[in-house]
């Protein structure tokens, strides 16, 4: 009886060792880690955008959060997106990707693998080159980045399915998954700041926007250009969504 007894003590610790649980890997889910970002359930009831954007200024002077006026509210949730922009800019850095995937030659035919449907630098080029902004014009693109950074969410929980199911570990796939973490915390400060500005955002962007054919690349070296291309895309928008919210004609027009 002793014998057992002391067997039983010396096993209690080891079951506690084997009842932590396992992460699943992003991919593995069900939903998706860039739907509902913020894992709220149930999310708050949206509001129409358009009507929310096109009403009277004494109306959206009236919107309070703790007495804070709606264009208020706005300057605070633009100063939170981009400094989560700009953390997630610099996870890119920090991460040293440019060296993770030194070994990449791109020629002008391998940009075939980079999936088109990725934003790119020029899809916020185009909201820059408007001159001046009002802040409901502002408020318009917030539904826009949040449904861009999906997309780049897709692919990026492909790319890191790829390394994942390559290696047993490797240095891609630490920062890959280091990268979602920060994409899914700037996801939700975009969802937090529709929802604080009571603005309406569309359902999240589905798996099935990225085709079979383009998750079964031919062969490694083409991976890695598909894959650097999408980092490439990602880092120049951020880059870009940094730019448009610090803007002077941004600044004037939240002081108005």
């Amino acid at each position: 009886m002793d014998c057992l007894i002391r067997f039983l003590l010396l096993l209690s610790p080891l079951s506690g060792l084997l009842a932590v649980p396992v992460e699943v890997p992003v991919f593995e889910l069900a939903q998706p880690f860039w739907d509902n970002a913020c894992g709220i359930t149930p999310s708050p009831p949206p509001t129409d955008l358009i009507d929310s954007l096109d009403s009277t200024e004494d109306e959206q002077d009236e919107f309070s959060e703790g007495n804070i006026s709606w264009h208020e509210q706005l300057a605070k949730s633009l100063q939170k997106v981009r400094h989560q922009l700009k953390t997630a800019r610099e996870l890119l850095v920090y991460k040293e990707f440019d060296k993770l995937y030194i070994e990449v030659r791109r020629g002008v035919l391998d940009r075939q693998y980079i999936p088109n449907w990725v934003p790119s630098k020029g899809d916020v080029e185009a909201i820059l080159a408007v001159e001046t902004f009002t802040a409901n014009e502002i408020a318009r693109y917030l539904p826009v980045l949040l449904t861009d950074l999906q997309k780049f969410a897709v692919a990026f929980e492909q790319i890191y399915r790829d390394e994942y199911l390559s290696y047993d570990y490797s240095p891609r796939q630490q920062a890959l998954h280091d990268l979602i973490g920060t994409l899914k915390q700037t996801l939700c400060e975009i969802e937090s700041a529709l929802w604080s500005l009571d603005l309406s955002f569309g359902p999240a962007v589905g798996r099935t926007i990225m085709s079979q054919k383009e998750r079964d690349v031919p062969d490694f070296t083409h991976r890695m250009i598909r894959d650097n291309g999408v980092l490439f895309k990602y880092r120049d928008y951020l880059s870009g969504w940094n730019r448009l919210i610090r803007v002077k004609q941004l600044i004037r027009a939240l002081k108005k």
